[in-house]
């Protein structure tokens, strides 16, 4: 489910009813169902590893495992990806529940929630986040497309292309980045104008004008200082 989350960026009632008919050369097909009434299908395109593993989540059963059971269950469908223990589709109601359920009663659920809580509690101390009740406790199935739409940005998809490839608005794509692009601002201003990442001393009037990497930005020194000769 996770897997599926960030490659599609969809809902998590949109997920639940993906499968290998929806599947076409290098992506998925989808209509999203809250916003059907306004919208078409449209294509998102995978990375050729999503892909094939997609391809095999398609010939492969998946293996349930329970403590209360007294071996693993195998099941498989051929019309989708995401379906419960019974083999039976799952509701979006029941998606989140058998999340929560998987959070809770794992170790490896558990583990993430404590991770969780520390970065969460770490962004909160850090840049002043307001933070809703749900989101503090665990990571939701909803925030699988912040997820996967920061994944696409790292590597160097444009907003536009993003929103084109999830089916997404523009100014949902930037609500959704909104945070990543001012760090990343913050980060760049810490550097400097370009010519240095690490400041170790304060600039003196000889490193304040220096030959500028930028070429048509140059401000040499030995311009500058005949100059104030000629002129002051």
């Amino acid at each position: 489910m996770m897997r599926l989350g960030v490659m599609t960026c969809q809902r998590g009632s949109d997920l639940i009813r993906m499968g290998p008919e929806h599947r076409d050369r290098n992506g998925l097909w989808c209509r999203p169902l809250k916003t059907r009434k306004r919208r078409r299908s449209f294509h998102i395109p995978l990375a050729a590893a999503d892909a094939l593993e997609i391809d095999q989540w398609a010939e492969t059963p998946v293996t349930f495992t329970n403590s209360r059971w007294l071996k693993p269950i195998d099941r498989f469908r051929e019309d989708l990806y995401l379906y419960s223990p019974k083999g039976a589709q799952y509701t979006a109601d029941g998606l989140r529940a058998r999340w929560g359920r998987w959070l809770a009663d794992t170790p490896e659920g558990r583990e993430i929630c404590r991770r969780w809580k520390e970065w969460v509690a770490a962004q909160v101390k850090k840049y002043d986040w307001d933070i809703e009740p749900d989101d503090a406790d665990h990571p939701t199935i909803h925030g699988l497309r912040g997820t996967g739409i920061l994944a696409r940005a790292e590597q160097a998809y444009e907003v536009d292309q993003i929103a084109n490839d999830i089916g997404m608005s523009r100014q949902n794509v930037e609500h959704y980045m909104r945070f990543k692009d001012q760090m990343q601002v913050a980060a760049q201003g810490k550097s400097g104008f370009g010519w240095s990442r690490r400041r170790t001393r304060p600039r003196t009037f000889g490193r304040l004008y220096h030959r500028c990497q930028t070429p048509d930005l140059e401000n040499s020194l030995a311009i500058l200082e005949n100059f104030r000769k000629k002129c002051c």
